[in-house]
């Protein structure tokens, strides 16, 4: 559904969201990889079929077909490792970031651009 030709524009920006969701991540890897290895509902033949194995060279190929919103083309398996892994910096970041601005149990919070300041990044403060 989030892959068809004729998504309407809202339909990418929600999709383009999803993509800093790692369960969304998650769920179109473990998708992928288990229509081509597992049992799978073919609308197309209305019953579940067999998968024809996941191979290496499945990682980079791209999936392409028909569902139910019309034909899609996915980006591969590989993709979306990579999203993974930018996820896990952007979130460290995030995180890194919050846990200097917010204030907590472990001390006196920073100003909102406490990276940018010089004294933060001497070794003597």
């Amino acid at each position: 559904m989030f892959w068809t030709e004729d998504l309407v524009w809202w339909g990418v920006l929600f999709r383009d969201i999803l993509y800093f969701y790692p369960p969304f991540l998650f769920a179109k890897t473990f998708s992928s990889i288990s229509k081509k290895s597992g049992f799978h509902f073919s609308t197309a033949d209305n019953r579940w079929i067999r998968g024809d194995g996941f191979t290496y060279a499945d990682l980079v190929t791209t999936e392409t077909g028909k569902g139910i919103a019309g034909a899609y083309t996915a980006p591969s398996v590989i993709y979306f490792w990579g999203l993974f892994i930018v996820n896990c910096f952007f979130w460290g970041a995030l995180s890194w970031y919050c846990d200097h601005v917010v204030s907590s149990n472990r001390g006196k919070d920073e100003s909102f651009f406490f990276f940018l300041k010089r004294n933060y990044w001497s070794c003597c403060k």
